[in-house]
């Protein structure tokens, strides 16, 4: 894309280099090599096609790269006076950009460091260089002078800051609000931020501390739980892929059919069933699972995600479509009537076969290729319908004989007679599993 664009430029490995990196979104190295580049014009054309190709941050430091040359222009052509107040810095610094859009977000924090010289900005991470302090203050009086207003973002509306994390774009919503990608302006780190409506946060605040230790290679990591004005977030890895529903419903999850989609969905399975086993170890019961909180990254590794959020789960909270009907896809009263078990669906204590029932119907949908049920604790008679279904679509491979065995054990009535997590994953991988490492890679060029 960049390519054509500079085309009239002399050095085609430049121009190779610049397309490789804007297409990697390897911002640094496009920064490195736009300054080489000193036509305003191509560069707004460039942003012209980067927003069309929504590469936002590549958009964004062309932005960057733009002003600069702006202000590099306007100074030379009027050089400031020695008793001239100095003017708003313009820089193509990810640290200092992020830095700047907090100022111009949170006024106590401008205030703050407008009071101290700068002072409350030495323990920033990574670490602010003097000129770049300095460049932060001028920011912080421009703003509270009224002189500036807040910059945009990726979403196309004003910088959103939650705590030290930059919101740049939505990227689902559920029961508890919308998810976002986001960035921590400290640690210059790509997160998932999640909005919390909580009547009352302490059954989650209470869990806090054990989510934030299950480090697992299946689990989407636990960072952190805090306050922002009316509302709670809570700040987990973020992971570059989809979730396992949207893998079902697109069809990507059977890719090359028969022998190839059965080792991948197997693995999937097996993947999930080895995360919540170290969970349940460690005496975190999930209580909602489904394959929408089961993420598959760009190496196919599959990871559980949203544990210690049905406790939380206000009483009500679900979605309601146009029609008046509630969804039984969408949690609510801490758990979804698609997955749920019978204990769920009765109201009574939980124990970590709740789990194995949920993961249960999961894996039936990957077979099923939709929600065929209307509820969970109808179970039973989905395996059964599945099984026998004579209208399956060819994408889709058979249940394995096994697995059909395993999925009945794990729909008994009697949570106690149903396997445990160790035990399924004991299962699994006795049965053939494996599959292509690089399949989903393929989907996301």
């Amino acid at each position: 894309m960049f390519s054509r664009l500079f085309a009239e430029k002399p050095s085609k490995k430049k121009l190779g280099a610049l397309e490789r990196a804007a297409i990697d979104g390897d911002r640094d190295e496009v920064n490195s090599l736009l300054k080489q580049c000193s036509d305003p014009l191509i560069i707004k054309k460039a942003i012209e096609l980067a927003n069309k190709a929504k590469w936002h941050a590549v958009s964004r430091d062309l932005r960057a790269a733009l002003d600069n040359l702006k202000s590099n222009a306007k100074s030379k052509q009027s050089p400031p006076q020695a008793d001239q107040e100095p003017s708003l810095p313009v820089n193509d610094n990810l640290r200092l950009r992020n830095l700047n859009g907090r100022l111009m977000k949170d006024h106590t924090f401008a205030e703050r460091t407008d009071a101290t010289g700068g002072e409350n900005l030495n323990g920033w991470l990574p670490p602010l260089s003097r000129e770049e302090i300095k460049a932060a203050l001028i920011t912080a009086r421009a703003v509270l002078a009224g002189q500036v207003g807040i910059q945009e973002n990726e979403m196309g509306d004003g910088v959103k800051l939650v705590g030290q994390f930059e919101l740049l774009a939505e990227v689902g919503r559920g029961g508890f609000g919308a998810v976002y990608k986001a960035r921590d302006v400290h640690l210059d780190q790509f997160v998932a931020v999640k909005e919390l409506i909580l009547e009352d946060p302490a059954p989650l605040k209470e869990e806090a501390k054990v989510l934030s230790e299950l480090r697992h290679k299946n689990i989407v990591g636990f960072r952190q739980l805090f306050p922002d004005q009316q509302r709670w977030y809570m700040v987990m890895d973020y992971v570059e892929g989809d979730n396992l529903a949207k893998l079902i419903s697109k069809g990507t999850l059977y890719e090359g059919g028969g022998d190839i989609a059965l080792k991948r969905m197997l693995l999937i399975a097996q993947q999930s069933a080895e995360g919540l086993n170290y969970a349940h170890e460690r005496g975190i019961i999930h209580q909602d699972v489904k394959p929408a909180n089961v993420m598959v990254d760009l190496k196919g590794v599959a990871k559980v995600s949203d544990f210690g959020l049905a406790k939380a789960r206000p009483q009500g909270a679900g979605y309601v479509p146009a029609g008046g009907r509630e969804s039984i896809m969408v949690s609510r009263n801490g758990l979804t009537p698609a997955y749920c078990s019978p204990e769920q669906a009765k109201g009574q204590k939980l124990t970590k076969k709740t789990d194995t029932w949920s993961w249960g119907l999961s894996v039936l949908e990957m077979f099923a290729g939709e929600v065929t049920w209307r509820s969970g604790t109808a179970a039973h008679e989905a395996l059964q319908r599945c099984v026998a279904s004579k209208a399956r679509r060819e994408d889709i491979p058979p249940l394995p004989q096994r697995l059909t065995d395993l999925l009945g054990q794990c729909f008994q009535d009697e949570p106690k007679a149903r396997p445990d997590m160790n035990e399924i994953v004991t299962i699994l991988a006795n049965i053939q599993g494996g599959g292509d490492a690089n399949w989903f890679k393929r989907f996301f060029k």
